[in-house]
């Protein structure tokens, strides 16, 4: 079951953009989600979420669904309740703790070896937890915090970019102009150091430095 579940469902289901899937796709699904695997639980979770792939859209069987892969470990469950708590959608009240709390849960569980290489593939750090976990102390003034999680994968000219404006409005000149000019955007498994292209406000905290 499960390794059908593995190599099957991604294509035929939903992934994949396939609305009419083989019936037995979901069969199986269900197969994986009776024997508590999380990571099925979670997609048949997305289904119902957004009612794909034959399966009726139930917001409240998802959200079920989501919280018993969260309890399993599952990082992608987990990373969908801190957003549905850091919106306040899906009749979730808007809660910051709420959602710090599964951010964090998920960020250690994307990090775990076991995970790495399929990650790479399902969207691990694509969601880039840590940089939600950044945007939510950003928005709290905790900026240290918000720093130390925008650090942990910079993937994008944006994170470097937040990480630079928050060294700068901290008074560290040294370290803003760093992140703004050269910063260390991680591809794959490694650190690239390129020329920073930036929004007007980094280019206007640099500009103030020029000056």
């Amino acid at each position: 079951v499960l390794k059908w579940f593995h190599f099957g469902f991604p294509f035929y289901c939903g992934f994949s953009g396939n609305q009419n899937p083989e019936p037995k796709t979901i069969y199986w699904l269900k197969k994986a989600v009776a024997q508590n695997y999380p990571k099925a639980i979670s997609n048949l979770a997305s289904l119902h979420e957004y009612g794909l792939c034959g399966v009726t859209k139930n917001f409240a069987k998802a959200l079920e669904l989501y919280q018993q892969a969260a309890t399993l470990e599952d990082p992608s469950a987990q990373s969908k309740l801190g957003e549905l708590y850091l919106y306040g959608t899906g009749g979730m009240a808007q809660n910051d703790e709420k959602a710090i709390e599964y951010f964090k849960k998920a960020c250690e569980n994307f990090s775990k070896p076991s995970r790495l290489n399929n990650d790479v593939i399902t969207g691990g750090k694509y969601e880039r937890v840590n940089e939600k976990l950044g945007n939510i102390y950003q928005n709290l003034g905790a900026y240290d915090q918000a720093i130390e999680w925008y650090e942990k994968d910079l993937y994008s000219y944006s994170s470097a970019e937040k990480v630079g404006n928050l060294y700068f409005e901290l008074g560290n000149y040294e370290k803003a102009f760093e992140y703004f000019t050269q910063p260390k955007i991680k591809q794959d498994s490694k650190y690239v150091v390129s020329n920073g292209m930036f929004s007007t406000s980094g280019k206007l905290h640099l500009g103030i430095m020029y000056y």
